[in-house]
């Protein structure tokens, strides 16, 4: 008997009834959301009403952001730079946000760092190998720790970047797949650890998207990565805003990935939650 399967079919590439902004409203009006800077991410909470708190290494891409998300939807943006794997400046950055808007509601962490596909794990070089894992895991991790009690206070929700990947065995990237691999774990004992006291978990996989990031592997396919990277920025922006806005708490602990239709994904959940579903496993000879 083959191994369960571990991937959804994926139905959705761009932005789709359950998750049109105008669904929304301004539903995370009051709300503060934290993370790092992503255009599409910052815009559609800052439309959907939070005010947002940027973080990036470059004070000079967080003025600019600033000042676009303000002049496209008013509200109230700040930001603060900091290194995602050193605990003393996330650490920092987490106050200045308290400091400047009194709460944590949203915490986007994602972070994260490609490596070299198509390379066997014993030619990496040990600090290239393990740099990718501190900034996804690691990263991932400290946004976690440092915004904890926050989201505890607000009963909040937390995001952590993940990736198919994380169930891929392909040879090949396996610093990049082992830091997602544990990222679900991450978002699933936040859950165990946390869910009653109110704090919401969710590992995503936000779709195969051309950024600054991705770019550089893209390029390395025949086609540039257009049969790969077949999803937008909307797509996964939005369907953050629908997970952080109360409906889908019952997915907390839980894998997703945005393109998988979060309306088709509920007629399941009779099954997934008696399965205890979307979660990692060791599959055994049963």
């Amino acid at each position: 008997m083959p191994a369960p399967a571990e991937a959804l079919p994926s139905t959705v590439n761009d932005l789709y009834p359950g998750i049109s902004p105008e669904r929304f409203g301004r539903v995370h009006e009051r709300k503060v959301v934290v993370s790092l800077y992503h255009p599409w991410l910052s815009k559609a909470f800052a439309q959907a009403g939070a005010k947002i708190f940027l973080s990036a290494r470059r004070a000079a891409t967080l003025e600019k952001a600033k000042a676009e998300i303000k002049s496209l939807f008013g509200g109230e943006v700040d930001f603060a730079t900091l290194d995602v794997t050193n605990s003393e400046s996330v650490a920092a950055g987490v106050a200045a946000a308290v400091k400047r808007f009194g709460r944590i509601d949203v915490v986007i962490a994602n972070a994260g760092k490609e490596s070299e596909m198509g390379k066997k794990w014993g030619d990496f070089d040990p600090e290239e190998w393990w740099s990718t894992i501190e900034a996804s895991l690691k990263g991932s991790y400290l946004t976690a720790h440092a915004t904890l009690r926050h989201l505890i206070a607000s009963k909040g929700y937390i995001i952590l970047l993940s990736s198919t990947l994380a169930q891929d065995r392909v040879p090949g990237g396996s610093p990049y797949n082992i830091a997602k691999h544990s990222i679900n774990r991450l978002a699933e004992w936040i859950d165990i650890e946390y869910c009653t006291q109110g704090v919401k978990s969710f590992s995503v996989h936000p779709g195969a998207v051309l950024t600054n990031l991705s770019t550089p592997f893209a390029q390395s396919l025949p086609d540039g990565g257009k049969e790969v990277f077949t999803q937008t920025s909307a797509l996964s922006a939005w369907t953050y805003v629908r997970l952080t806005c109360g409906t889908e708490d019952w997915l907390s602990g839980r894998f997703l990935d945005v393109t998988v239709d979060l309306d088709e994904l509920a007629k399941l959940k009779t099954k997934i939650v008696e399965q205890d579903a979307l979660k990692n496993r060791l599959s055994l000879p049963l």
